[in-house]
């Protein structure tokens, strides 16, 4: 996903319990959250129009690369 995100100018947040992880711009930041959380968040966002190939291209490469490498337990 960072590839992706690094390619596309985007950014994500990662909230879990009392932490807060964001990467905005190239850089991580980490902040405590003076009330824990009980549950997770995982946001990400990314510019479409900063991808230079097709959206199908762009699933095969990044989104279904992963599912294909990973051996089938049924």
């Amino acid at each position: 996903m960072i590839n992706i995100l690094q390619q596309t100018d985007g950014r994500f947040v990662i909230i879990s319990n009392d932490t807060l992880v964001r990467y905005v711009n190239g850089k991580y930041s980490v902040k405590k959250l003076v009330e824990p959380w009980k549950g997770v968040v995982v946001a990400f966002e990314f510019d479409e129009a900063k991808i230079n190939f097709s959206m199908d291209d762009f699933k095969r490469n990044y989104l279904w690369n992963d599912l294909e490498d990973e051996e089938d337990f049924f």
